[in-house]
């Protein structure tokens, strides 16, 4: 029989060291809002090494179930109803042509007679 080379695999499984990821876990549970990035910041300061990048620790944070799935940046209920309601005032206003002072204004501005003033 003859030997034949493996290939190398296409990803490399990298684990920190256990000690950093203990650091990670009690960050998040002294500030439960922080994610990735805010967290890396802290262990930057604490001088930990080697550092681990914002997508390691939101791994690390997702294995000890500190994370769910759903994300923090929905925002709740309240303030999607308020984009939407928001996003429907501006649309209107692109809709309807503007009445009253502002009307007046623009059709001064538009005047064939006038175009100077």
């Amino acid at each position: 029989m003859e030997l034949r080379s493996v290939p190398a695999p296409s990803y490399v499984t990298r684990t920190h060291a256990p000690e950093v990821e203990d650091l990670v876990v009690a960050a998040r549970q002294q500030y439960p809002t922080w994610g990735g990035r805010k967290i890396v910041r802290l262990l930057d300061r604490q001088d930990v090494t080697p550092l681990p990048a914002p997508i390691t620790v939101t791994n690390i944070l997702h294995r000890h179930n500190l994370i769910d799935g759903k994300g923090d940046s929905g925002g709740d209920v309240t303030t999607q109803v308020q984009v939407l309601l928001l996003c429907s005032v501006f649309r209107l206003d692109l809709i309807v042509p503007p009445t009253g002072a502002i009307a007046r204004r623009h059709r001064n501005r538009s005047s064939p007679r006038s175009p100077y003033r």
